[in-house]
């Protein structure tokens, strides 16, 4: 299983897009356990809505309330660099919530801009 860097996002100041570009902060790492499927939420919506859950391990000392904040920070993405609106760009949104010790369920929604 590949490790990912678990980062807390320290500065809000650019959109999902350039996020990269805010200040980071290592606190961990995590592995997914079990990947789940992408699957459309709404046949019939325009945005097409997907939501996928994930159980992911983390390895961390941080408590529980970093850790969940920096899996949101990590799977969440809003925002792009167009300068107009509709351009069709998905946008991610995380929640996390432990299930026991180091396992969590990471549940990432996602929609297009239009």
């Amino acid at each position: 299983m590949t490790e990912h860097l678990l980062e807390l996002r320290e500065t809000h100041s650019y959109v999902g897009s350039y996020a990269h570009l805010d200040s980071w902060i290592e606190i961990g790492t995590y592995v997914f356990e079990i990947q789940g499927q992408t699957v459309h939420t709404n046949d019939e919506d325009p945005c097409d809505p997907t939501e996928a859950k994930h159980m992911v391990r983390v390895t961390s000392d941080q408590p529980a309330d970093k850790i969940k904040e920096a899996l949101i920070d990590t799977h969440s993405r809003h925002g792009c660099a167009h300068e107009w609106d509709c351009c069709g760009c998905r946008s991610f949104a995380a929640d996390a919530e432990q299930i026991k010790d180091d396992l969590w369920m990471l549940t990432i929604t996602s929609s297009r801009n239009y």
